[in-house]
């Protein structure tokens, strides 16, 4: 059979259910998973198959792993992690030595190869991260990521790997992330039990940036804020905030003062003592004066010309021109004089694929420059119909890439109505990105993938409508030149996959933007993507922890709309008051008494205590398929996101107050003073609330 064409073939098989694997010992799952390992993924030359004695796999032209095996790797590395982690670290170990040979420039990989590393890299993105989460040495996987996330070449397999290094940096959770970025001298996973066996690390801050891709580094500093916010560094006798944040990109990024508000004291405090510059902004003046001056333009407006090709391809060779070409297509499409598209592509094919995130941002900006050079208060109907060709018919840029440049946080949502209609438009509004989520609705993925026997045939129909391209072929037919790389098998990964990580990222920019209708509204259409996640409760929880002083989730329906997106009730074991604000019964925390607080309170000490009840809901997942199989550690994140959405609901009568308005408020000002100011206003607030008086009364309550 074939996944995606004849470079994509494997061999047929079934579906094993995961409740036949449970019946497996133990031993049994080890020896099954390293057997599958040797034929599958351990071979650099691809699948080898013995039937007989022979090894039909090259005759029969076989070249890729089933999704059915895939399938079944994961699902046996779940039910036996510990027994199996000798293989990870043996998949690892070949990643990092891939990684390593990209360091040394013009590595080229065979067709075996680049199949293995996109099929792993789907594998643990799609699949293992819960595996990663509390893995010993998860911190430090960003070590076998690094060189290739800035030499890989091959396009779709740089899709994924993007992905990937966003999900495994939003996975991060706790102090060894930042250690690993200041620890270069890593080596690879070592066969220890746990990291703290290898001793002392000596900080030294690398000599190259982590991240030059844009939308990676963005996305590392907030959840280096995110960690120092939630577990503080006092800890960690060495280690050096400021040398973190400046390991992560060539230059400090700029961040407008709506996100400055919510993060920490010492990383507001480096980023506003760098004073760092905002992107370079390409005005529209100059964008038709460059087609109008430049000769080597003529390729674009007279196709055919070999000599103005080649010359055009020369003038953006040049890494701070490229930015500008976007723009230009851009313009001639207004114009009605739409540039040959085989010319575009071979000219989008010498990007380098890491930097077209900022190349979709200056184009973004551009757009935003010229809808407000015409004086017009929203996008026109002819922009957004460009903008959703360039995304969906000719796929000159990805959607998460336009919905990163729109809330990458270099500028303030609050004030900015344009770009807030942008993205609305993007996530709600594009006719084809509404298809394709109409489609995603229809086809029904669930949450329990494991369970999903029909998941490979839905992933198959969405791509079968939705195809997707890498190389900017999209608009074309027949013979391209050059020819298209080699495509590579497709198990998990679309674009709903890949724009899950982005959308989490530009979550906090509609918090921040205080918006509330436009977040509510997407929470309530794309919830569903939110099955996909890997850690959903504990990503809520973080949300919660980072903005619970923000007056855009003091609101009872946003913050519902935002717990019933992440949370999946049937697995959650929450109290029945929360579960009755979250069926919509109630929209205020008057009901929140002392006894409740008990309840609380006693749970919490059970939890601590390791006295956990049986849960009380029928048909959970298995435990070893939850997102926190310990029941401790779940019991302490559902009380508090539970007590952080009271606080939230507690918060709502005053927060219309506190919602910018620039009549009201005047112009945006981002001082430490104003800063410090609203930290005292919430602890203000904090000490009037009920429910932390009667939680501290309880307490607090002398033994009797």
């Amino acid at each position: 059979a074939q996944l995606q064409g004849t470079a994509t073939t494997y061999l047929q098989g079934g579906n094993v259910g995961f409740q036949l694997l449970d019946f497996i010992n133990v031993g049994g799952k080890h020896r099954l998973l390293q057997l599958i390992y040797k034929m599958m993924l351990a071979h650099e030359q691809g699948p080898q198959f013995q039937f007989d004695g022979r090894q039909p796999s090259a005759r029969a032209g076989i070249t890729c792993v089933s999704p059915h095996v895939v399938d079944t790797v994961y699902m046996l590395l779940y039910n036996a992690p510990y027994s199996n982690e000798l293989m990870m670290k043996e998949v690892l170990e070949k990643l990092r030595r891939s990684d390593k040979a990209m360091a040394q420039g013009g590595t080229r990989f065979s067709a075996a190869n680049l199949r293995w590393l996109y099929t792993v890299y789907q594998l643990m993105n799609c699949r293992l991260l819960r595996f990663f989460k509390y893995y010993a040495h998860a911190s430090h996987l960003v070590h076998h990521l690094r060189h290739s996330l800035v030499h890989v070449t091959h396009r779709q397999l740089y899709r994924s790997l993007e992905c990937f290094a966003l999900c495994l940096v939003n996975l991060q959770h706790d102090v060894g992330f930042l250690q690993a970025l200041m620890n270069p001298a890593y080596h690879g996973v070592p066969l220890t039990p746990h990291p703290s066996a290898l001793g002392a690390i000596r900080y030294s801050k690398p000599k190259d940036a982590w991240f030059e891709c844009a939308m990676l580094a963005r996305n590392a500093a907030v959840v280096i804020a995110r960690i120092e916010t939630m577990r503080g560094l006092g800890d960690v006798p060495g280690l050096e905030l400021d040398d973190c944040l400046d390991s992560l990109a060539p230059q400090p990024q700029l961040w407008a003062p709506a996100v400055l508000r919510y993060l920490p004291r010492a990383v507001r405090a480096y980023y506003t003592r760098r004073t760092p510059q905002p992107s370079a902004r390409v005005s529209p003046a100059s964008v038709h004066q460059l087609i109008g001056a430049r000769p080597e333009h003529a390729a674009l407006l007279r196709p055919g010309d070999a000599a103005a090709e080649s010359a055009l391809a020369a003038f953006y060779a040049a890494p701070e021109r490229q930015a500008l070409f976007l723009c230009v297509v851009w313009v001639l499409h207004e114009r009605q004089t739409p540039p040959p598209m085989a010319v575009v592509r071979r000219v989008l094919l010498t990007f380098p694929p890491l930097q077209m995130s900022s190349h979709t941002s200056a184009l973004l900006d551009f757009v935003v420059a010229c809808e407000t050079e015409r004086g017009t208060s929203e996008p026109a109907a002819a922009t957004m119909q460009l903008l959703n060709d360039f995304m969906f018919r000719l796929q000159l840029v990805h959607h998460e890439h336009v919905v990163f440049a729109l809330t990458r946080g270099e500028h303030d949502l609050r004030t900015d109505r344009m770009r807030l209609l942008l993205t609305r438009y993007v996530l709600l509004e594009s006719p084809q990105f509404s298809e394709r989520l109409d489609e995603w609705h229809r086809l029904d993925f669930q949450g329990r993938y494991w369970a999903d026997f029909e998941h490979w045939k839905k992933q198959d129909a969405y791509l079968a409508r939705f195809p997707e391209f890498f190389e900017f072929e999209a608009a074309l037919e027949g013979p391209l030149e050059p020819a298209p790389a080699l495509g590579l098998p497709v198990y998990y990964e679309n674009g709903m996959v890949r724009l899950l990580p982005v959308l989490e990222f530009a979550l906090g920019r509609m918090i921040e933007a205080e918006d509330r209708g436009l977040l509510r509204d997407v929470l309530d259409r794309m919830g569903i993507l939110y099955r996909l996640h890997q850690v959903p409760l504990t990503t809520l929880m973080n949300t919660l922890f980072v903005y619970f002083n923000a007056p855009t989730l003091h609101d009872a329906a946003v913050v519902r709309s935002l717990n019933r997106a992440l949370l999946d009730m049937s697995q959650q074991n929450f109290s029945p008051e929360f579960e009755q604000f979250m069926r919509g019964d109630t929209d205020d925390c008057a009901h929140i008494d002392a006894r409740y607080a008990s309840r609380i309170i006693e749970r919490i000490a059970r939890a601590i205590m390791r006295h956990i009840a049986p849960p009380n809901k029928q048909n959970l997942p298995e435990i070893h398929y939850r997102e926190i199989p310990n029941p401790i550690l779940l019991a302490l994140t559902e009380c508090v996101v539970e007590l952080l959405t009271w606080w939230c609901l507690h918060c709502a009568p005053s927060s219309a107050t506190r919602l910018y308005d620039s009549a009201r408020n005047g112009p945006l000002v981002a001082s430490e003073a104003e800063f410090r100011a609203e930290e005292q206003q919430r602890r203000a607030r904090a000490a009037e609330w009920p429910l932390a008086q009667l939680w501290l009364e309880l307490i607090m309550e002398p033994e009797r």
